[in-house]
């Protein structure tokens, strides 16, 4: 989904860089980090809802589902 919607980003301020809090813009395999709206992670995810999920990923569903549909959103692989 990231490769199809996702769309890159200069760099975000976080915890996640090398000394602590700063600038990054890779993740920690090297890819660039990606933006999505709120929306269409909201509907990417219609696509493959399962009543089977475990409960932690229906307990991020729910707090998904309550964020604004225009919230820019970044994913971190690590």
């Amino acid at each position: 989904m990231v490769e199809t919607v996702g769309r890159p980003i200069k760099e975000i301020d976080c915890y996640m860089a090398e000394d602590g809090y700063g600038a990054i813009s890779e993740d920690a395999y090297g890819n660039p980090i990606k933006g999505v709206q709120a929306r269409q992670l909201k509907q990417a995810l219609e696509k493959v809802l399962s009543t089977h999920w475990h409960w932690r990923n229906k307990a991020f569903l729910a707090y998904l589902n309550e964020l604004p549909d225009d919230l820019e959103l970044w994913f971190y692989w690590s």
